[in-house]
């Protein structure tokens, strides 16, 4: 995308994203959806399970906090990415641990699980370029869902983004900061309210959107996405018990 830097620079002014920072502001009145479309921290590379430091819930069995949607975002992220040798713990792991939290999206990453598991390592990658790389079904960039991929208004977005990255000491790699592995990875960092703004703003439809279209081509990844779908939705109207 042009205009769109790796190397982050300090804004004029600073981005406070706790005070000042309203995912309705990037993409206000933006979100269209398709005519063919339906209506309907973990810590990088572990595959144990753990609830994000900043997490105050009740205590678990095992006497941490407990475990909670948010603390899921940043493994499901990884598995956006291209398939890695972690990717099998970390599946088992998230479909664990959505059994009560999100039972259809365990279902989901049940049936990912299962397609995954009929393809050798070489079709597993080449399903995943083939999804979301080289010509891909589903767009994996954000921004093109929100916006069309010729708008200007995709390199606000990222400028954005890139700004709320540093604020929260969070790095995109070699990524573009919109595709759907990175803004999953980044809501992991985000409070509630944040978070909610985000996946209700810039990743529900997007999401929902890559979804139809894998669903359509009937790609093994409809799974995966439609678990993505799952949490959000589901993440979205759960309701927050205060103690």
């Amino acid at each position: 995308m042009h205009g769109i830097r790796r190397k982050r620079t300090a804004a004029s002014g600073g981005l406070n994203m706790k005070k000042s920072f309203h995912f309705s502001k990037i993409q206000e009145g933006s979100i269209g959806v398709n005519a063919d479309s339906d209506d309907k921290g973990f810590r990088r590379g572990e595959a144990c399970l753990a609830p994000t430091p900043e997490k105050k819930g009740a205590a678990g069995l095992n006497g941490r906090a407990a475990v909670t949607l948010a603390d899921f975002y940043n493994h499901l992220g990884q598995l956006a990415e291209c398939p890695q040798e972690s990717h099998a713990a970390l599946l088992e792991n998230c479909r664990k641990g959505l059994m009560e939290l999100c039972p259809e999206g365990s279902t989901s990453l049940i049936l990912f699980q299962k397609a995954m598991e009929s393809l050798s390592r070489d079709q597993r990658e080449e399903a995943y370029l083939r999804a979301f790389d080289i010509t891909p079904l589903a767009i994996p960039y954000v921004s093109i869902h929100l916006f069309g991929e010729e708008s200007y208004k995709r390199g606000e977005f990222m400028a954005k983004f890139l700004e709320a990255h540093e604020q929260h000491g969070f790095d995109c790699g070699s990524e573009l900061p919109d595709h759907i592995a990175v803004m999953l990875r980044f809501a992991s960092r985000l409070n509630l309210e944040e978070r909610r703004e985000m996946l209700d703003l810039c990743l529900k439809e997007p999401v929902r959107k890559m979804t139809f279209a894998l669903k359509k081509a009937d790609h093994p990844y409809q799974f995966l996405l439609q678990a993505f779908l799952d949490v959000i939705e589901t993440d979205l109207k759960t309701e927050v018990c205060h103690a």
